[in-house]
């Protein structure tokens, strides 16, 4: 199911945004009329998370192995002159935190990422142990 709202102004410059369950894309641009008239640039920009997902931190799972939370309130698209020009998403938590998309996961990915954490940790402890036992 997609969610399409958008929103114009009296000079012609619009935005729309689509989103769906698992990715959201952002389209602006328009014609401004007048003497002379140009076209603004559509750009149409690919994010992971939605506004108001549920996202997990990878590093607190992974290093940890505890599950945190955050709720996404608002995503930046920042212009990245090192990566050709392409727009980068970054997610604003309810806390006001920055995040790269690369620093979240889905619920499920953290919870595997705990479980080899745990399992990792148990593996050393018991390392740790039969070195005394010998």
């Amino acid at each position: 199911m997609a969610i399409i709202s958008g929103q114009s102004t009296l000079d012609g410059i619009g935005s729309l945004e689509a989103c769906t369950n698992d990715f959201c894309y952002t389209m602006s641009g328009g014609v401004v009329m007048g003497d002379c008239a140009f076209v603004s640039k559509s750009e149409c920009v690919r994010f992971k998370y939605g506004i108001g997902s549920t996202v997990f931190i990878c590093n607190t799972a992974s290093t940890k192995g505890k599950l945190e939370a955050v709720v996404i309130k608002k995503v930046n698209l920042i212009n990245n002159r090192p990566t050709l020009d392409t727009f980068v998403p970054i997610y604003i938590d309810t806390f006001n935190a920055c995040w790269e998309e690369i620093e979240l996961c889905t619920q499920q990915e953290a919870i595997e990422l705990a479980q080899d954490s745990l399992l990792k940790t148990l593996e050393e402890t018991q390392e740790f142990i039969d070195s005394f036992c010998e």
